[in-house]
């Protein structure tokens, strides 16, 4: 028979697992006692590795995190900062047009403006640009 078949438990047969190359000390003997010792200190080491691993990629996706939000946010101010390029040169192009039916419609609404405007500086008590 294997050696993998060789222990019997309660009348049923448990396979045997190869030991780490050397058996175990005796449970009460100083060398079991030491031999737990060891094994429970290497236990606590594995789990503070473990602590100290998951705390840091817990930093690092905190770092990322906050690095794709300032990311996002200067592609933001970016698109804007184009759009208003794109909005100034489309303003500055149609009102250098030489159309003259462009350019009635233009003054009637410069007109209009200036018009409102002087009428909120006189409820201002604003006259020429200075209190009056």
């Amino acid at each position: 028979m294997s050696s993998e078949v060789e222990r019997f438990q309660g009348g049923e047969v448990v396979l045997s697992r190869p030991s780490r190359g050397y058996p175990r000390p005796g449970f009460f003997t100083q060398a079991g006692q030491l031999d737990r010792q060891r094994e429970s200190e290497h236990s606590e080491r594995m789990r503070q590795l473990y602590r100290d691993a998951e705390f840091n990629l817990a930093k690092s996706d905190k770092k990322l995190a906050e690095f794709l939000k300032d990311l996002e946010n200067l592609t933001r101010a970016n698109i804007e900062a184009k759009f208003d390029a794109n909005k100034i040169h489309r303003t500055s192009k149609l009102l250098d047009e030489d159309d003259p039916e462009l350019r009635a419609r233009f003054g009637v609404l410069d007109d209009d403006w200036f018009g409102l405007l002087r009428l909120l500086l006189d409820d201002l008590g604003i006259v020429n640009g200075s209190p009056s």
